[in-house]
């Protein structure tokens, strides 16, 4: 029994590992403030793979950003690659999300984690992909200020959590 405990342990820890994690990556903000006409893009390269993927824009803020709110779009385009039967190259999708982050409660406190840099994630969509598929997302504000001063990084972060629940239901059919 105790083996099998042990096993056991080692499967979920094994499986708690694999967050299926596909596309992880930050942009800094360059200048003093993120500029509205500053827009960031992000190429993902081909999925290995096909299948629903979590996609999450990560916000990197310090104790300069004084507003309370936030307002993102964020404009994606999905490239399907070209098979050899297709006589016509597949049209790109495009989808855009506006995103709108709750920075400060009604109290003044801050909704992020950190201590003087402040971390937010917002899951703006889940997408089925196909095994060739390419992405192109831009992000970018329109908040009414044009200068937004205290946004130091925007990330992008495209995972299946498919791939990390399979894997542990695997693992616990071997038992």
């Amino acid at each position: 029994m105790r083996k099998l405990l042990i096993v056991l342990f080692a499967a979920l820890l094994l499986a708690s590992c694999v967050d299926g994690t596909v596309y992880y990556t930050y942009q800094s903000i360059e200048q003093e403030a993120w500029d509205k006409g500053d827009t960031l893009r992000f190429f993902v390269p081909r999925q290995k793979a096909s299948g629903t993927f979590n996609e999450v824009v990560g916000l990197r803020l310090n104790s300069k950003y004084d507003k309370q709110r936030l307002a993102l779009v964020v404009r994606q385009d999905i490239l399907p690659l070209a098979s050899d039967s297709d006589s016509i190259a597949p049209q790109p999708q495009r989808y855009v999300d506006t995103l709108r982050l709750q920075v400060y409660d009604s109290k003044g406190n801050i909704n992020g984690s950190g201590v003087n840099n402040y971390q937010f994630d917002k899951t703006f969509r889940k997408v089925n992909l196909r095994e060739g598929d390419s992405l192109v997302i831009a992000v970018y504000h329109i908040m009414h200020n044009p200068w937004l001063e205290g946004v130091k990084d925007v990330g992008l972060i495209i995972s299946s959590k498919e791939e990390k629940e399979s894997l542990a239901s695997e693992i616990l059919h071997l038992f």
